[in-house]
């Protein structure tokens, strides 16, 4: 699988490889066993082989090759891993991003909102202080008024 086709996979799908990837290694480490119990149970045919020698060859050889084919799937899956936790984390930092950009975007539409209604108090406020000032002063004339009246 190419690079571009496991960055179109999802994290869901990632993951689901990650675990088949782990279930292979375990099936395959349990193949290795299970070989590994066949060929030490095994009896060295010595008129085959010819000698102990050539057996123990043999069954070394086999070791070799099946350390180097877990050593060979182990590092597909470190690798495969990695790239999927790569591509995990840049999505994941992408999110926080984009995360941000809707915060600082309500932050700001909720200040220039708080600023309106800031204004539209305060517009209020200014009038009734005026109409009181206008009572106010109404008062103190009829005060006057009825004052001169007496």
């Amino acid at each position: 699988m190419d690079d571009q086709q496991l960055h179109k996979l999802s994290r869901a799908e990632l993951l689901k490889m990650l675990l088949q990837i782990t279930e292979d290694n375990e099936r395959l480490a349990a193949e290795n066993e299970e070989l590994q119990r066949k060929i030490a149970c095994r009896d060295i045919d010595l008129q085959k082989t010819g000698s102990i020698a050539e057996a123990s060859l043999q069954i070394n050889e086999v070791f070799e090759h099946a350390q180097q084919a877990a050593d060979q799937y182990q590092e597909n899956v470190k690798r495969v891993s990695d790239e999927a936790m790569q591509k995990t984390r840049a999505h994941c930092e992408q999110m926080i991003r984009d995360a941000q950009a809707r915060c600082d975007a309500l932050k700001q539409s909720t200040k220039e909102a708080e600023d309106a209604q800031w204004e539209r108090t305060k517009a209020r406020l200014d009038q009734y202080i005026r109409t009181h000032q206008n009572w106010q002063e109404e008062l103190q004339e009829k005060i006057r008024d009825d004052g001169t009246k007496r």
